[in-house]
């Protein structure tokens, strides 16, 4: 795991959490509060199809290939 990667054992059904780190952040320390980016996977699927989505109704599909997103927009 690359040393920039804080670790993090609060939220480890989260889908940026990879053995034992966060893998989106590079912050830890949140003042006592919960990480305001914790997410479960599911959550992050939703999000993710939602802004597709979106992004499909706009016409800036290509801003989905562009940034590897899916190939097939499931619209």
């Amino acid at each position: 795991m690359r040393k920039d990667f804080p670790k993090c054992n609060t939220h480890i059904d989260c889908f940026a959490y990879k053995d034992g780190h966060c893998i989106a952040l590079k912050l830890e320390n949140f003042s006592d509060v919960s990480c305001p980016f914790y997410k479960t996977k599911q959550e992050a699927e939703e999000a993710r199809l939602k802004s597709v989505r979106h992004l499909v109704e706009i016409g800036r599909e290509d801003l989905i290939e562009k940034y590897g997103g899916q190939k097939s927009y499931g619209c």
